[in-house]
């Protein structure tokens, strides 16, 4: 349908990285949720994740020195983009042929999968530097969640900076009533 090249190891190495970037989400809402109730949680788990998901995308294509250095701070701190780049170079990366060009097409200039990867601006990408940085984003995810589950589990509530965290959210932003 796409053209794709039948390949195993690009299909694996897709769908690996899909895999990582569902259970790194996954880890990020059960760290929210560990700490909110339902109807907070509700709230801010997509709250959180819309600026993950707009700072992904944002400057493909365009030059990353031209932008604000807060803006490029997000986008770095963002797993979405690393998994982004990553399913990019599983599909385009590496030796890959030139893509099929329609006969009644004069120029395709986006047959040639390394022009492709130029122009979304991951020419410096690596597929495995993308794998270690959204499985580290996954461990984080979980040890926050671990440490907030832990806190909340004890008896005594002298937990410092999450547990206050936590009560400013509950107080301020609290959707329950």
């Amino acid at each position: 349908m796409s053209a794709q090249p039948f390949e195993f190891i690009r299909i694996f190495k897709f769908t690996f990285m899909l895999t990582l970037i569902a259970l790194a989400s996954e880890a990020m809402g059960l760290a929210i949720s560990s700490r909110l109730d339902i109807v907070n949680g509700i709230f801010v788990g997509p709250a959180m994740s819309v600026p993950f998901m707009l700072l992904a995308a944002y400057s493909f294509g365009n030059a990353v020195e031209n932008i604000p250095m807060w803006i490029r701070v997000g986008m770095y701190a963002s797993y979405l983009r690393f998994g982004i780049e990553g399913l990019v170079m599983s599909i385009y990366g590496g030796p890959r042929p030139h893509m099929i060009c329609p006969d009644e097409e004069i120029y395709c200039h986006w047959n040639s999968p390394k022009a492709l990867i130029k122009e979304l601006g991951m020419e410096n990408a690596e597929y495995w530097f993308a794998v270690i940085l959204v499985a580290f984003y996954l461990v984080l995810f979980k040890v926050i969640c671990y440490v907030i589950l832990r806190q909340r589990l004890k008896r005594s509530r002298s937990t410092g900076l999450v547990w206050l965290v936590g009560r400013f959210i509950k107080r301020y932003f609290n959707l329950a009533h």
